[in-house]
């Protein structure tokens, strides 16, 4: 009747339950679409083709009401999941996280309750290019320069950091820590 997900809709500000759901449902417990426009179109897609249900919450209230109701909880990392959130996951069989990391999920707390957390690292691309981009600006002093010429500042006579920095020719980086983002 209302043309929400299959168990649970907005009636104004009353979430109303519908009939016991057939399907397992993942809750995007802290959607991107509350700070950007973002559908999840691709998402319940994928989700849809294993017979699962997305659930989206348009704002914390209903996703504090929905999170103990869920099958899967899918976290991207801008609500922690600790010791005291993870307690109120009567259903979950799983965490989702849909992030480069894991470190705002409490995995001991997760692992005593026999919730199994997995990472997606569907970004680890982007990470590695990121950190790469990171490291040739600081090595390349990319930020200070380019605040010389923005303030109309070409002269390199009294630039003496520009003297510092290094050819990148013959040098070796170490990358410590193999994971995802790592091997990429």
């Amino acid at each position: 009747p209302c043309g929400g997900p299959p168990r649970f809709c907005m009636n104004g500000d009353a979430m109303t339950h519908s009939p016991p759901q057939s399907r397992p449902v993942a809750l995007m417990l802290d959607p991107i679409s509350w700070q950007q426009d973002w559908p999840y179109e691709i998402e319940r897609e994928v989700l849809a083709a294993a017979d699962v249900d997305l659930v989206v919450p348009v704002h914390l209230a209903e996703q504090e009401n929905l999170s103990s109701t869920a099958d899967i909880i899918v976290a991207s990392g801008v609500v922690a999941v600790d010791a005291a959130r993870l307690a109120t996951f009567t259903r979950c069989v799983g965490i989702v996280c849909y992030s480069a990391g894991r470190d705002y999920v409490d995995e001991v707390a997760a692992a005593k309750l026999g919730i199994p957390v997995i990472g997606v690292h569907a970004n680890a691309d982007e990470v590695a290019d990121h950190a790469m981009a990171l490291l040739l600006a600081a090595t390349r002093l990319i930020v200070p320069m380019t605040r010389r010429t923005e303030i109309g500042n070409w002269s390199l006579l009294d630039a003496t950091e520009i003297w510092q920095i290094p050819r990148l020719r013959g040098l070796t980086l170490g990358v410590v820590g193999a994971g995802h983002v790592g091997v990429r």
